[in-house]
């Protein structure tokens, strides 16, 4: 792991820390400002540094995300779709982390705005490790997802996980963490 990524790993834990520590009402105060500013800039970092803020300050503020919940979900899936990879990884990474922490609700009020946009990520063919977290995230999505939900998007989901299979079989590299997260999938699909 190169300095920077350690370095990344660092922030994302202090984060976590603080938000844990100081409580939501008071965290997110502080950081809501900036949180909005980064989502708003032109440099990829800064968004990318924003999305993955999101994703883990989610456990110390989880009262308080909540009830903002229809707020950000709204400003976070248009990241789905971002001009730049690591931006739609930390977007993924950011709806996996909030399926998680706020499940059911999350899937149950959001899925009509989540799961056409992170079923689209699976299709960017460029960017297997963006395909993989898009891949991850449906699987958070799915732990506490009421089957009702499920079943409006099972058949889609199948066969795109069916076709990355398929296309991925011939990419060693690529393969294998896609495989692993299909594979989990269809592990809580079928419990």
């Amino acid at each position: 792991m190169d300095i920077l990524c350690r370095m990344a790993v660092a922030g994302e834990t202090g984060l976590d820390r603080i938000a844990c520590g100081v409580g939501g009402k008071a965290f997110l105060q502080f950081i809501t400002p900036m949180l909005s500013e980064l989502l708003e800039s032109q440099d990829w970092k800064s968004r990318h540094a924003a999305l993955m803020a999101i994703s883990v300050i989610g456990e110390g503020c989880h009262s308080q995300m909540e009830s903002l919940l229809p707020r950000i979900v709204p400003s976070i899936v248009p990241f789905l779709e971002d001009s730049h990879p690591r931006v739609r990884y930390a977007a993924c990474n950011a709806m996996g982390q909030m399926a998680t922490d706020f499940n059911p609700t999350f899937q149950t009020k959001y899925h009509e705005m989540i799961m056409p946009k992170l079923l689209l990520v699976l299709d960017d063919n460029d960017n297997p490790r963006v395909q993989a977290h898009a891949a991850a995230a449906l699987v958070n999505f799915s732990e506490e997802c009421p089957s009702y939900v499920m079943e409006l998007y099972l058949q889609q989901i199948l066969s795109k996980l069916q076709l990355l299979i398929k296309n991925k079989t011939s990419q060693v590299n690529s393969s294998q963490s896609i495989c692993n997260q299909v594979r989990l999938f269809i592990i809580i699909i079928c419990s």
